[in-house]
Order: structure tokens, then C-alpha cells, then sequence
């Protein structure tokens, strides 16, 4: 089975994907883990902790900082992001959850695999955003996701 087929996280969906070349356009807030190593249980206790969230949670604005390549074997182009009070509020709120695989938390969105991103912005047919705007939360457990709204002002 693919990893990404047995992968569990909560993330933070964007309004506009269309500079996205992945399924789902996404801002990762915690790696859970993989679906066959955690209790049956787990999606539901999850799954209150994100609907906590969304009740509590506007919409946030986010600043693009630049691009970046991640990855070791697999690499990946990403726009880097600004941590804000309020992601990182989030963060927080589920870091009983996280694996810490990545120690740091780095927020960013993958555009695809590397390459699909050219350092010359100008020459996109697609131009790098300036902010994203995020409106949903979601909880991937394998290749099932539950996709909630952030509360509206």
C-alpha cells in the first residue's frame, strides 16, 4: 500500500488551488501517522479535536514568503508561508496529535513535484500568489477525508 494511501494529517485547504498541481491543495498542521498504526478509535477523537477547531476558527489570511524545494527522496516545490497567531494556534491546539517527524513546524503548501515551479514568476501562466486565503480544515485518514468548514466571521 502507498504511503500516501495510509497516511493520516490534518490540514488547512485553500480557497484558490489553481496554481496547485497535487490532490488536494493543502497546508499540513500535523503528520499523525499511518492509518494501520493507530487505534479504530483515533479517527473519531481526531475528528472531534478538528470540529473543535472549525467552530472556533475564521478563515485566515496567509502571507506567501517565496518558494522552496523540500524533500529528501521525493522532492517537491512549496510555497513557503508566514506563521501566523492564528495557524499556529491551530497547531497547537492538535499537538497531542503530532508524530513529530518534522520537529519544526514549517508551514507551506506543495505545488507539485519539483520543476513545476519556475524561480522566474513572471514566465507562469499562473503568477505566485500574494496571500491564501484558507476557509477549511480537513482530517486525511488514508484516502478518506473529513472536510470542514472555519467558521465564518
Amino acid at each position: 500500500m502507498d504511503t500516501i494511501k495510509k497516511s493520516v494529517m490534518v490540514a488547512l485547504l485553500p480557497q484558490d488551488d489553481s496554481w496547485c498541481k497535487i490532490e488536494p491543495a493543502h497546508m499540513t498542521l500535523v503528520y499523525v501517522g499511518e492509518t494501520d498504526k493507530l487505534p479504530k478509535t483515533a479517527f473519531n477523537n481526531l475528528a472531534k479535536d478538528v470540529a473543535s477547531i472549525a467552530m472556533l476558527s475564521n478563515p485566515v489570511m496567509v502571507k506567501v514568503i517565496g518558494t522552496d524545494v523540500f524533500g529528501v527522496e521525493e522532492k517537491v516545490d512549496v510555497f513557503r508561508l508566514a506563521a501566523t497567531p492564528e495557524i499556529l494556534s491551530m497547531r497547537n491546539m492538535l499537538e497531542e496529535w503530532d508524530t513529530e517527524e518534522f520537529p519544526v513546524f514549517n508551514p507551506h503548501v506543495t505545488i507539485g513535484p519539483v520543476g513545476s515551479w519556475s524561480p522566474d514568476w513572471n514566465s507562469q501562466s499562473t503568477p505566485m500568489p500574494m496571500y491564501l486565503i484558507f476557509d477549511r480544515i480537513m482530517v486525511g485518514w488514508g484516502e478518506d477525508r473529513l472536510v470542514l468548514w472555519l467558521r465564518k466571521y
